[in-house]
């Protein structure tokens, strides 16, 4: 993926609708954006919304599936994360190398 279409920002919500301003003057064609967690999507959201008052001009999706991304409108594309099952399984993992057992080298989690 070229340099140009990746933007680092704070976590914020103003951080994703400073991101899709810089990524829309980079590219001026652009039409979706995925962004690194919900929090930075939302922003993006408003960002399109206060600017051209159509949301459908730019896909935006999100990952962490908040509790905000679904009483939003329109809705927001996300990714769920099994939150619950990484905690555990990480907590598995510790133990098994305080144990001694060595840490595992590849974690799978259900879809």
């Amino acid at each position: 993926m070229s340099d140009r279409l990746e933007v680092e920002m704070p976590i914020t919500s103003a951080g994703g609708s400073e991101a899709l301003n810089i990524l829309k003057t980079r590219d001026p064609t652009i039409d979706a954006v995925f962004f690194s967690s919900d929090v930075l999507a939302i922003g993006g959201i408003r960002n399109v919304i206060a600017a051209a008052g159509n949301p459908k001009d730019v896909a935006i999706a999100g990952y962490g599936d908040t509790e905000l991304a679904a009483q939003l409108f329109p809705r927001l594309t996300t990714v769920r994360v099994p939150r619950y099952q990484m905690g555990r399984k990480s907590i598995e993992v510790w133990h098994a190398e305080l144990r001694g057992s060595g840490p595992a080298k590849r974690v799978s989690m259900p879809s």
